[in-house]
């Protein structure tokens, strides 16, 4: 895996070799090339009377021998301790959230804007719960057993993609983080999501077997119950 990661001001290149995966219980990853002199991580699920214990096993050396050990070893350590801390209370609530759904069963899912921030996180949060995913995907987007292509532009989107969908996410549109909102860029932002939201709710509508829920979202922006107030 090929990722970034921030030291400082500066973005470092970290490639990490993931071995020792066994299914449910762990996996292991070695830094190639990245920070840090050496860094071994392993990531265990271990069996306990009451469900499971997860543990992070860390080896690593800062480099600049012995001044690195003195000025980075107690920055490094919060900071694992935090990242690990945080991930540890992440999985908890996940695992909390499932088995608070488990009895309702597994459903079948379409995912539109499966790529982006919130919507990687989502698709790996509804696999990982035993829900099917399915990816709304452009051409040009990434392929894969479970993507569906569509091109909310022409209006092409298979009918068979909503067969048997339970329910439908719908969080493409143009980003909105990247760029100068120039009036141009604003008109892309616009129609992104009006041409593709309205794609969509068509499609299902044709269907006589229609999802059971449709959860469309935009952006992050929360402007409190205005009522019928129009928001500008």
């Amino acid at each position: 895996m090929r990722l970034e990661t921030r030291v400082g001001p500066l973005w470092l290149p970290w490639v990490a070799h993931h071995t020792g995966f066994v299914p449910g219980r762990k996996f292991e990853d070695t830094q190639l090339a990245g920070p840090f002199s050496a860094w071994h991580h392993a990531h265990r699920f271990e069996p306990a009377e009451r469900g499971a214990v997860l543990v992070d096993d860390i080896e690593y050396e800062l480099p600049l021998g012995p001044v690195g050990r003195l000025l980075g070893a107690a920055f490094v350590t919060r900071k694992l301790e935090r990242m690990f801390e945080h991930r540890h209370r992440i999985t908890a609530l996940d695992l909390d959230a499932h088995a608070q759904t488990r009895q309702q069963g597994p459903m079948n899912i379409l995912v539109g804007g499966a790529s982006g921030l919130v919507g990687t996180a989502l698709c790996a949060f509804l696999s990982t719960g035993g829900h099917t995913v399915r990816r709304l995907v452009r051409a040009s987007g990434p392929k894969g057993p479970d993507a569906v292509p569509w091109d909310p532009r022409s209006g092409e989107l298979d009918p068979a993609a909503l067969e048997g969908v339970d329910a439908v996410v719908h969080l493409s549109g143009e980003p909105i983080a990247s760029g100068r909102w120039t009036e141009a860029k604003k008109r892309k932002i616009l129609d992104s999501r009006v041409i593709s939201t309205r794609m969509l709710a068509e499609a299902m509508a044709r269907r006589s077997t229609r999802p059971k829920v449709f959860v469309c979202a935009s952006a992050v922006g929360f402007y409190g119950d205005q009522g019928d107030n129009v928001l500008t």
